[in-house]
């Protein structure tokens, strides 16, 4: 098994949500349809307008699971302090509870990666060719799609369908450099404010501040 992250969105935080938290310690069962896989940290499942969660259901299978993440408890633990399910943890699949797969990934030179990979592991020093850029971006606050509204500003998703709120989110590029060559990749969300050390809301701030100072 590999541990994925489930997003709850609209309907699902009010009528789900509050009974999960609910229920947290006592480590519940979902039967999930109708979810939406998206590329979010690796893999992760996020639920639509016609999903399907139920808790605890009462069959055989979800007590047998129930009792098996009893038993299980510390290294539950485990998993949510190291965060070892999210691929851009340090910890990911280093540390990871014995009880979860562990998938085992293959380095290459940034000369061996092909254009039509999806994914690519490279050990490699990352720079900056330009320090003073946007390093956020205005986006939807379900599907991370990039917005003309203003920051906090409700408006329709062009890709969700749905009226969402305007938020900030984090994103630059840096060029990744080993002995092989360069290459230059995209840095988004958390990730991103973990290696600049700010938020997208500090970002935006000091962007606008820096840029009207040059202006003056």
């Amino acid at each position: 098994m590999q541990p994925v992250v489930l997003s709850l969105w609209n309907k699902f935080v009010e009528s789900r949500g509050k009974i999960l938290m609910q229920l947290l310690k006592k480590r519940p069962v979902l039967i999930c349809r109708r979810l939406k896989v998206v590329s979010y940290n690796g893999i992760a499942l996020s639920t639509r307008n016609d999903s399907v969660l139920l808790i605890d259901p009462p069959v055989g299978d979800a007590s047998q699971l129930k009792n098996w993440a009893m038993r299980n408890e510390s290294q539950f633990a485990t998993l949510v302090q190291e965060k070892t399910y999210n691929m851009h943890s340090p910890t990911y699949n280093m540390h990871s509870p014995s009880m979860f797969h562990q998938s085992k990934h293959k380095f290459c030179t940034i000369q061996a990666v092909l254009a039509n990979q999806k994914l690519s592991w490279v050990k490699a020093r990352f720079c900056f060719q330009n320090i003073f850029h946007k390093y956020w971006y205005m986006s939807c606050v379900k599907c991370h799609r990039q917005t003309s509204a203003n920051y906090g500003h409700t408006f329709t998703c062009n890709h969700c369908n749905e009226r969402q709120t305007a938020t900030l989110r984090c994103r630059f590029d840096v060029d990744l450099i080993d002995d092989t060559g360069v290459m230059t990749a995209s840095v988004f969300g958390e990730l991103a404010e973990q290696l600049l050390g700010i938020s997208a809301v500090a970002a935006m701030d000091f962007y606008n501040r820096t840029k009207n100072s040059h202006s003056n």
